[in-house]
């Protein structure tokens, strides 16, 4: 009986953990806006760009920053590993973005293709990241 005990509390105390986890994330955890949420980022450069990667860096820091903890947001990967594990997609993480009003509706397809690009080294319209097709990390 005992052993019983512990393992459901075990479980639930795990479950307790990956849900709290859950809210604190989810608040912190956004894609990058294709307008400036502010005057202090720099633009949100196209995919397209030669320079997308270096480019989406400070980007991609900057506007985590103004929404999250700056340790939530210390490089581009960071920050899609936190989108990943919260939201499992890419889309999926852009439509919470939306629903939040951390980017409008508009650039939905925008936020896909940046972090495709950033991930996978091309969008997925098929058109190469950078111009060759390599990812940003």
């Amino acid at each position: 009986m005992k052993m019983k005990r512990k393992i459901v509390l075990g479980i639930s105390a795990f479950f307790l953990t990956l849900f709290s986890a859950t809210c604190v994330f989810a608040g912190n955890v956004f894609p990058v806006a294709t307008v400036n949420s502010s005057a202090s980022c720099p633009s949100t450069p196209s995919y397209y760009d030669p320079n997308f990667c270096s480019e989406f860096t400070p980007v991609a820091i900057c506007q985590c920053e103004e929404k999250a903890s700056p340790g939530w947001c210390s490089t581009p990967l960071q920050i899609y590993t936190n989108m990943m594990m919260m939201f499992h997609t890419i889309p999926a993480s852009c439509d919470w973005a939306i629903a939040h009003g951390v980017i409008p509706a508009s650039d939905r397809e925008a936020c896909i293709d940046r972090w495709t690009c950033f991930k996978n080294g091309g969008s997925p319209d098929g058109h190469a990241c950078q111009g060759n097709g390599n990812p940003c990390v």
